[in-house]
């Protein structure tokens, strides 16, 4: 327990950088008190209302946002309450950029907290006052997937040959490296094995079944969310990171964590500034090398499963020491702490 939990009216749910509700580790380093997140402009008055009670009769609490969309509230919190404010910058919210107004609302508040390096240049590129902290990755379990996801597994492998590895296949969302993916990278695969995608084109039903560059793949077996990887990882051999998964700055780093933390061992080129340790949490070929990248895929395999699973948790043990998620929380409540101790805005620089 630490000695100082700063109080905190979190709007929103605590979510780890992978986007995962984690509310109860939160808790053990801050003092939470959740506030439903306001979703319409007509949502605002009640969310603003019981912000205000908590905030009444004692030191004003930290106001922490948990998307950068609800910046604007935000601002209007602070004109208001005088209470500092901050707000997380995901990198969903960052995927086409920051809008002028909502630049204008976020460089109002007086922290905004990033995932990555990309995300703080883009934030520090579009604000000029508000203060840029970049908090640590963090690798945790995968949450439980539910029953609905595990039988859309099961309907979608079922008709797979049962001699036959299943490797799992994140589909990126940009098309240049789907096309990518398509031309270059899977005619290099191995052969003989069942690629079942994680994600996938919009339109495509769940179980699709296909043959590319002469590759046997059964489309949109699960979302690609940790989610998703949960249902999937329990029959999977492997799992293939053939380039970048998703638009936006850092998208894909906290995504790459949930699959070494999946227990199917990790093959993937190795990224700028990666998450993932070559040999310690997964097979990392040089970026690009698509023939590297297949003899990695293809050592994994030649492996009885036994020495795969075990391969696997080693993989999944090393991601979950090197990025401890409680460093993560210890990170924001050190930030929180500080703007706690921040003077509040004075009462006649308040709005009306």
């Amino acid at each position: 327990m630490h000695e100082e939990r700063p109080k905190v009216v979190w709007v929103g749910q605590p979510r780890s950088p992978a986007g995962v509700p984690r509310p109860d580790q939160a808790r053990r380093a801050i003092d939470i008190e959740p506030v439903r997140a306001p979703r319409r402009l007509a949502d605002w008055p009640r969310a603003f209302a019981r912000i205000s009670i908590l905030a009444a009769g004692g030191p004003l609490p930290v106001v922490h946002l948990e998307s950068a969309a609800l910046a604007p509230f935000g601002r209007l919190l602070r004109a208001r309450l005088g209470a500092p404010v901050s707000a997380a910058a995901r990198p969903e919210d960052l995927c086409d950029g920051l809008t002028p107004g909502l630049a204008r609302a976020l460089d109002q508040l007086d922290e905004a907290f990033v995932f990555g390096s990309d995300s703080m240049e883009v934030v520090g590129a579009a604000t000029r006052r508000v203060v840029v902290t970049r908090l640590p990755a963090a690798a945790h379990p995968l949450p439980r997937a539910d029953g609905a996801a595990v039988q859309r597994v099961w309907r979608c492998l079922r008709a797979a040959d049962p001699r036959r590895p299943v490797v799992i296949l994140p589909w990126p969302e940009n098309r240049v490296s789907r096309r990518r993916l398509r031309e270059g990278m899977l005619p290099r695969l191995p052969a003989g094995v069942t690629y079942a995608i994680i994600g996938g084109p919009a339109g495509w039903p769940a179980g699709y079944r296909l043959r590319i560059a002469g590759r046997d793949v059964i489309g949109c077996v699960a979302d690609l969310d940790p989610w998703g990887i949960a249902a999937l990882a329990a029959a999977a051999d492997a799992v293939v990171v053939a380039g970048e998964l998703r638009d936006g700055p850092d998208g894909d780093a906290a995504l790459r964590l949930s699959l070494a933390v999946s227990g199917a061992p990790v093959v993937a080129f190795a990224a700028d500034a990666d998450v993932l340790d070559h040999e310690q949490s997964a097979l990392l070929a040089p970026a690009n090398d698509a023939r590297a990248l297949a003899r990695a895929l293809a050592s994994v395999l030649a492996l009885p499963p036994v020495q795969q699973r075990a391969l696997g948790s080693a993989f999944a043990a090393h991601a979950l020491r090197a990025h401890p998620e409680a460093a993560f929380w210890e990170a924001c409540r050190a930030r929180f702490l500080a703007l706690a101790g921040r003077p509040p805005v004075p009462e006649a620089l308040r709005s009306a």
